[in-house]
């Protein structure tokens, strides 16, 4: 779990960096709109997997310790975050310049549009508020009953996703959480499962040729519109809850004590990844910063599409770069290690 969030919150740096050229016109004609696309919808597994791993260690019926205690603890970790990155990111709204109107604030807040990526704030915390009515039925069913509930609610997800219905009913800071609903269950059902030998490798291969046909299929022509309809390329899509349920139970198996990674699950790799694991709440919400940084003084580019491939990658490495380095000592402040 503490790798996979670890790689999750790079997944989630590395698309924002490379939307802006993965989204250009030119895209598919440049080595370097290639690449894009490639390291952008390469790394979209990053929030299914976050919400997987979320459910893994909230739904552990062993570690549940009620419903009281459960909310609390999350209230603590989460409502002082959610305060503090949203007025952060007004902040950030007024020192660029942007018109700030306080009906509007609250607007673009409950539709998760007040900076790009605090929207997902919202799914956790409907999620967590979530939690204490599906332990009752995770303790009575069991895996086998969990992963039905589960699957039966990523199909529906996958069912309207080529529909309005996601977005225009459901993407609020009261139901966003809903879509991810599936994520959340099977991350739990999944948690014990760890493939090995020929089923790792077939999965593996899977899981690499998913991720390499939704970044092929993004806004293609070349794409037929029987694959764009039943499988749009989105978080609700079916191709890519299953490259993120792959993502999810390859490194499983990869990360087991008897697996192809063992060593990263011993000093001084885990402490690398325990770092990463536990910043993941001031990566997230910090990251955008450094981007709106780069965008505001045009260093790099901004936020125009990478002339070239070594600004692309340039992008990147300044972004995870200069976030980590002002969130993991800041984390070490007791007063603001609640909000990162």
């Amino acid at each position: 779990m503490t790798w996979l969030r670890a790689i999750a919150i790079v997944g989630v740096m590395v698309i924002h960096t490379t939307a802006s050229t993965a989204a250009a016109p030119d895209a598919r004609t440049r080595t370097t709109g290639l690449v894009a696309l490639a390291l952008d919808f390469g790394s979209h597994f990053a929030v299914p997997v976050f919400v997987m791993v979320s459910g893994a260690l909230n739904l552990e019926p062993d570690r549940y310790r009620g419903a009281g205690a459960f909310l609390r603890r999350r209230a603590l970790r989460l409502v002082p975050a959610v305060v503090f990155w949203h007025a952060w990111y007004i902040g950030v709204r007024a020192v660029r310049g942007d018109d700030i109107v306080s009906s509007d604030i609250v607007r673009r807040t409950f539709l998760g549009e007040l900076f790009t990526q605090l929207y997902f704030f919202w799914i956790v915390l409907g999620l967590s508020l979530l939690t204490p009515l599906l332990m009752p039925l995770i303790q009575r069913w069991g895996r086998r009953g969990a992963a039905v509930l589960g699957g039966l609610a990523l199909i529906g997800t996958a069912a309207v996703a080529a529909t309005s219905v996601p977005g225009q009913y459901l993407e609020n800071a009261l139901l966003w959480w809903l879509p991810y609903l599936g994520y959340y269950i099977l991350g739990w059902v999944l948690r014990e499962v760890r493939l090995r030998g020929t089923w790792l490798v077939a999965c593996a291969v899977a899981t690499i040729g998913l991720g390499a046909l939704v970044s092929w299929q993004w806004e293609n022509d070349a794409a037929p519109a029987w694959l764009h309809t039943a499988a749009p390329v989105s978080y609700y899509g079916a191709g890519m809850a299953l490259y993120s349920i792959g993502v999810f139970l390859v490194a499983h198996g990869l990360l087991a004590p008897d697996g192809a990674l063992r060593s990263l699950l011993e000093p001084p790799a885990m402490t690398v990844g325990r770092e990463l694991g536990a910043a993941t709440m001031g990566i997230f919400g910090f990251h955008m910063t450094v981007l709106a940084v780069l965008t505001a003084t045009g260093w790099l580019g901004g936020d125009e599409p990478a002339p070239d491939l070594t600004t692309l990658l340039l992008r990147v490495l300044v972004v995870v770069v200069a976030t980590l380095a002002v969130v993991l000592p800041l984390r070490r402040v007791p007063v603001i290690t609640r909000v990162l």
